[in-house]
């Protein structure tokens, strides 16, 4: 046995027969780190750079890392909107981190009028560790617990918060307002485990320039939206 195949079975023997560690391989594909987290004297945690250094990131967003049940530090970026009353929690695809995202997060959030919290997943970005699947819900459990703390103002933040998510990242067992996903299927291939039982899809046509196609669903009695770009 050889070629993709063959490597994936070494992995799963040398793993202990760990299905999780032949997932991880399949999943998380971290870049090189495209900024970078320093120390003050002061103790708070500062940007390095970015790969935009015309961005300047302190007058657009605040950092806090946020450190996870697992035991990992997180950094969480938020880009506030005066006028906001939705937080927006993207999670990002599985090759890219919050560098890469960061002129996105500040468009969002200026032409939507809502907060943007982004975050980098355990092994991504500024964060500690090695991406897993167990450390990923860990870490999206923590900044939804982060987010309802210290960004949300509404007495009930599951209607204040909307959860976005890229190439099938995205948590769907938390309460808030709306879903939406974007290059799900294409990354996941498996929609029903990505839903659960309570999923009812309906194929619509977009009204997009592109071809594109969206389905609308109920993820916890919530409304959502799923997106994916046709096949080149």
């Amino acid at each position: 046995m050889g070629g993709v195949a063959g490597s994936l079975f070494m992995l799963w023997v040398r793993s202990g027969f760990s299905s999780a560690t032949v997932a991880s391989a399949l999943t998380f594909f971290p870049p090189s780190p495209t900024y970078g987290l320093v120390k003050q004297a002061d103790g708070a945690t500062a940007v390095d750079h970015y790969i935009d250094a015309n961005v300047p990131f302190s007058s657009t967003a605040s950092l806090a890392v946020v450190r996870t049940k697992r035991g990992q530090e997180i950094p969480c970026f938020v880009f506030r909107h005066p006028e906001a009353t939705f937080t927006m929690i993207y999670s990002h695809g599985n090759a890219t981190d919050c560098g890469g995202m960061f002129l996105r997060y500040l468009s969002l959030s200026r032409e939507l009028k809502v907060n943007v919290v982004g975050y980098d997943y355990t092994g991504y970005g500024g964060a500690s560790g090695s991406p897993s699947e167990a450390d990923t819900y860990a870490d999206i459990t923590a900044i939804y617990d982060h987010v309802v703390a210290h960004i949300c103002t509404s007495s009930d933040p599951a209607k204040e918060i909307i959860l976005y998510g890229q190439s099938g990242m995205l948590p769907c067992n938390i309460p808030h307002q709306c879903t939406a996903m974007m290059s799900s299927f294409g990354s996941g291939q498996r929609p029903q485990h990505l839903l659960g039982n309570r999923a009812s899809c309906s194929r619509t046509d977009c009204p997009q320039r592109a071809s594109q196609w969206d389905a609308r669903a109920h993820f916890q009695s919530v409304p959502g939206l799923l997106r994916h770009l046709p096949q080149r």
